[in-house]
């Protein structure tokens, strides 16, 4: 940046036309980085989980076959637990894994929709859209650059699909949609 020129600190501040965006050009939410982080601990724990699934299935097979009654004793119902402790723990973090997943997707999909709008619409239109849903984003946004993205599309269908689980989960008291 020139010693003489001033920071942007405000939206009123940024140009209209959107190719005269000074640097630093687009500050990204940072939830790629969640999502990598976590799709890299779902890859991990899914090596993890295949050992303890067999070790899992051929104990449950020796238990069903100790106990091959249908109702099960207090004692029973402890060693079934202990022999799918160790499944049901890893299974408990893929999931929470696979969450983080799809929510951080949600993030960083509107985070690259609003930057998109930011560097290829004129500032009147990126800022006129900026209250809409990520997919009518989509939509104007496509159309304003000439492309045919409508309701039918598969993408706009996935952006509104990500954006409704998000917002389902963010309103949930438990966190889970």
């Amino acid at each position: 940046m020139e010693p003489n020129e001033a920071r942007i600190v405000s939206v009123d501040q940024l140009p209209d036309d959107p190719l005269a965006m000074p640097p630093p050009y687009w500050r990204s939410s940072g939830a790629v980085f969640c999502l990598l982080d976590a799709i890299e601990a779902i890859s991990d724990l899914l090596a993890e989980l295949v050992p303890v699934l067999e070790r899992t299935e051929i104990d449950l097979d020796a238990h069903f076959s100790k106990y091959p009654g249908s109702e099960q004793t207090d004692e029973e119902m402890e060693e079934f637990s202990e022999i799918v402790d160790e499944l049901w723990e890893i299974e408990g973090k893929i999931k929470a894994k696979a969450l983080v997943v799809i929510l951080m997707s949600a993030i960083e999909a509107e985070d690259e929709i609003n930057r998109f709008c930011v560097y290829n619409l004129h500032k009147d239109v990126a800022e006129s859209i900026e209250k809409l849903s990520p997919s009518d984003k989509l939509l104007v946004a496509a159309g304003a650059v000439g492309e045919e993205v409508g309701k039918g599309h598969a993408v706009y269908g996935v952006i509104k699909a990500l954006t409704q689980w998000r917002n389902g989960v963010m309103r949930s008291p438990t966190g889970t949609a």
